[in-house]
């Protein structure tokens, strides 16, 4: 048997740090992503000089998936504060 190394118990408190930040990293890329879309789609639609009362370019469909996308990444964000409350308090 090996004696654990001195940090061994540093290395795990800061891979599940890691684990929220690199999930909190991938869901800000998903979002820019998303913004970057939209935003070229109301340009591609102001572009073509459009005007089906759809100022934004997004379907009705489009629209109520996006108001659920936004509600579940409140949802998600609330849920890592609180767990990052109860990792650190």
């Amino acid at each position: 048997l090996q004696p654990k190394k001195p940090n061994w118990d540093l290395k795990r408190d800061v891979a599940r740090k890691m684990e929220v930040l690199n999930r909190r990293t991938d869901n800000a890329i998903a979002r820019l992503v998303r913004e970057r879309i939209e935003g070229a789609k109301k340009k591609s639609t102001a572009a073509l000089g459009k005007d089906d009362g759809q100022q934004l370019g997004m379907k009705g469909e489009e629209l109520v998936e996006g108001v659920h996308l936004r509600e579940r990444e409140e949802e998600e964000d609330e849920r890592r504060e609180t767990e990052d409350i109860d990792m650190n308090g």
